[in-house]
């Protein structure tokens, strides 16, 4: 049976650049909500009943209105399915719901485009073309989301919101068991990285098939918990995001200590574990040598014993060693 899905996202993979699809399916991964972008049908499957599949089994469509759009026969075609569709019942008692999104075009453009069936398709029918032309009107005309001029985090959490009425019940058989294990474990600060940079990885990562855990709906918790360990010791890359805050919270010290106790326990089993850290906001220096006067010196001051704060700090300086990448969120 084919599954079913929160969220159908159509888009003009050349005009978002997959930038703005990974932000917003990223987030609405960390909510819980699962979505399809074309670019998760499998290698050898065949592309249009799949998509056709996944629009009938979506609750909710969201469309992303881009310059060019209309230059693809494939994009207009699944406007028109998913507004075909609006008038049925979807998989479950949940109705139906459409969002349109306009990225660096006004939906007024969109509309004139639309009611003067301006579309250059040369292998197209006229015929095609009306029907095209009358469901973008209908889509276009059934809401607005103009992010060229709203923050883009502020547009994702609204999108998101929109979206996570869905009932927690038919979604919850698809939550993944940490014992199945991840490809990527990602350990970070949810109020340092604002999750801006947490939903292009995850949504990059998701998009290459690649399954991975971060701790979204345990990012508060100060301790860490049973499932986070499992998650640790089941998953084969480790990515750790070293910012502002990161030494001041025990569950994220804890996590980087398990992480690297697996890194050096990898040497000895036959399974290859990578440890990629991150520097966000914070010099590699100053994650390893921890001065008085740096947010990292809080490490050795928050643990129970002193023999857990130099754990946590000995972990922390062999993490500064590895090769990483650093990032100033002011050039983001």
């Amino acid at each position: 049976m084919s599954p079913s899905y929160d969220v159908f996202l159509c888009h003009r993979g050349p005009d978002t650049k997959r930038n703005l699809v990974s932000v917003l399916s990223g987030m609405l991964s960390c909510k819980g909500i699962t979505s399809f972008v074309d670019y998760e049908i499998p290698a050898g499957g065949v592309v249009n009943p799949a998509i056709e599949e996944a629009i009938k089994r979506s609750n909710v469509h969201i469309v992303i209105f881009s310059p060019k759009i209309e230059e693809s026969p494939w994009c207009l075609d699944e406007v028109d399915q998913i507004m075909n569709i609006q008038s049925s019942p979807g998989t479950s008692n949940i109705p139906r719901k459409v969002i349109p999104i306009f990225c660096d075009v006004q939906r007024s453009e969109v509309l004139q485009r639309a009611v003067d069936s301006e579309y250059d398709l040369k292998h197209s029918t006229t015929e095609e073309i009306k029907r095209w032309a009358k469901a973008v009107k209908a889509f276009a005309n059934s809401g607005s989301s103009n992010i060229a001029v709203k923050p883009l985090e502020a547009f994702i959490k609204k999108e998101a919101r929109a979206c996570s009425s869905l009932s927690n019940q038919d979604r919850s058989h698809q939550k993944r068991n940490p014992a199945q294990g991840y490809n990527v474990f990602i350990c970070y600060v949810g109020e340092d990285t604002k999750r801006n940079m947490l939903s292009v990885l995850r949504g990059r990562l998701h998009s290459m098939g690649v399954t991975c855990f971060d701790n979204y709906e345990m990012n508060h918790e100060p301790e860490i918990n049973p499932h986070i360990d499992e998650a640790i010791k089941k998953s084969k890359v480790y990515v750790i995001f070293l910012s502002k805050n990161f030494a001041s919270s025990k569950r994220c010290l804890e996590e980087a200590r398990l992480i690297m106790n697996m890194q050096c326990s990898s040497s000895t089993s036959s399974t290859t574990r990578t440890v990629i850290p991150i520097f966000y906001d914070v010099q590699p220096y100053e994650v390893r040598h921890q001065p008085e006067n740096s947010e990292y010196h809080k490490c050795r001051e928050i643990g129970s014993t002193v023999q857990e704060g130099e754990s946590w700090s000995k972990s922390l300086c062999e993490l500064s060693k590895i090769k990483g990448f650093e990032f100033r969120s002011e050039n983001m």
